[in-house]
């Protein structure tokens, strides 16, 4: 498969002299989630709202005055089309994007491929992978569940919070020296809303605000959706899906405790996928001696072991159908090793 046939066409583009401000107006107005940068002799570079808020708020310019191609990640890594789709998987990894721009035989840009659509065909992927497990496992029960996984198996203690009184500009310096993404506003100790850089993008950079003036209060998404510890994980990641975020705060008797990322959940479930791969090579094996079987249980431990590779360095708003499959399926098999006692 071709990457060339899954990639979007044609690719967002800013040209490298408008300035940020420009940007990040057409990137909220059209929903972007970055610019592929480009001058007289093809694309040059990438920009992301990241790029644009700490690019300018954190060194204290005007974003109306600051060009993209100044705040552009560089060197551009772009992919040709003819590559295959696991190519692509590659290069992400290796070099830690999320965003490939795809390129012609001349280099000229054709298109750009995310995280986002290389998860989709996972998911389709993972689907089949499935029903194969299904219908050819040894327990022959389609209907068979495991134990339902909750949030407290999957959130994180160490969560980057910010006072509720602190200015804008403050909440991006925030966020680069910790190396986040989004930050949980704090009043009085209890957790009152979040913000993320998409949030400064749109809220201050493309409106044209004073980040050292314009109190978080005003940029900060509220009300703030939180889930507790004993939360199932499938309707967390559905609030996700529906509310279209990817973070939620966890919070136990008003207390924040911890917080739950997308990213963060695939990257526990890509690990336990080797373990899933190898109780189900070894189940089918023992269950059924013959050639179909054991080539059923290759194929299924490969192809498991292949997307939790994968896994470990994508990430985006996908992944609520993808995170359940993988949930059942590694839930299925704990059902499983429970049942036989």
């Amino acid at each position: 498969m071709p990457i060339g046939d899954y990639c979007e066409k044609p690719a967002a583009t800013v040209r490298g002299n408008e300035t940020v401000r420009a940007a990040s107006q057409r990137m909220k107005k059209e929903g972007l989630g970055s610019l592929v940068v480009v001058n007289d002799g093809g694309p040059i570079g990438i920009v992301t709202d990241r790029d644009l808020v700490l690019g300018t708020l954190c060194s204290r310019l005007d974003p109306g005055a600051v060009r993209a191609a100044e705040v552009a990640s560089r060197p551009l890594v772009t992919i040709e089309q003819e590559a295959p789709v696991r190519e692509a998987v590659q290069m992400i990894r290796r070099h830690a994007v999320r965003r490939l721009p795809v390129v012609d035989e001349k280099d000229q840009l054709v298109g750009v491929v995310a995280a986002d659509d290389l998860l989709s065909l996972m998911a389709g992927e993972l689907s089949g992978l499935a029903v194969a497990v299904r219908t050819q496992s040894p327990s022959g029960d389609p209907q068979q569940k495991g134990v339902t996984t909750t949030v407290a198996e999957h959130y994180y203690k160490d969560v980057a919070t910010i006072p509720g009184e602190v200015m804008a500009r403050d909440a991006a310096d925030t966020m680069k020296s910790r190396a986040v993404g989004s930050l949980v506003v704090l009043k009085d100790g209890k957790p009152v809303g979040i913000v993320t850089d998409r949030d400064l993008l749109e809220r201050v950079v493309a409106d044209g605000k004073d980040a050292g003036a314009t109190p978080i209060a005003d940029v900060m998404s509220q009300p703030l959706q939180v889930a507790s510890p004993a939360d199932p994980l499938d309707r967390v990641v559905e609030l996700m899906s529906a509310r279209g975020i990817r973070r939620v705060p966890v919070v136990r008797d008003g207390e924040l405790v911890g917080i739950v990322a997308l990213d963060d959940v695939l990257v526990e479930v890509a690990e336990e996928l080797r373990d899933l791969a190898e109780g189900m090579r070894r189940e089918v094996t023992v269950a059924q001696r013959g050639a179909r079987a054991r080539e059923l249980a290759r194929d299924v431990g490969d192809r498991v072991r292949d997307l939790g590779e994968q896994l470990e360095h994508l990430g985006s708003e996908a992944k609520h159908s993808l995170l359940r499959e993988l949930d059942g399926l590694r839930e299925r098999v704990r059902g499983r090793k429970g049942g036989k006692g």
